[in-house]
């Protein structure tokens, strides 16, 4: 597996290993889609990860106006470790 999909994965899981995560803690996440970008520049797109991401990014936006009331941080990290899995085994 490549570094930067092992560096994506690590900083992703962080989040789900932790019983309690607030929005603020959120801000860990910008490090694990650094490196999945990384990778996707130095290796390429695969057919719908741009939507997956897209996606991503909207799920984040609405978590952090929601303020709480809407609990999507274990979906959103759920599917960034799915991109990044799935990256990891094509």
């Amino acid at each position: 597996m490549r570094y930067a999909l092992k560096a994506s994965t690590l900083s992703g899981a962080v989040l789900l290993a932790q019983p309690y995560a607030y929005n603020y803690d959120f801000a860990v996440i910008a490090i694990a889609i650094a490196y999945l970008a990384r990778d996707q520049i130095d290796y390429g797109l695969l057919i719908g990860e741009q939507t997956t991401m897209i996606t991503l990014f909207g799920a984040s936006l609405i978590m952090v106006l929601a303020s709480g009331i809407m609990p999507l941080g274990p979906a959103v990290v759920i599917m960034l470790l799915a991109t990044t899995l799935r990256r990891a085994f094509n």
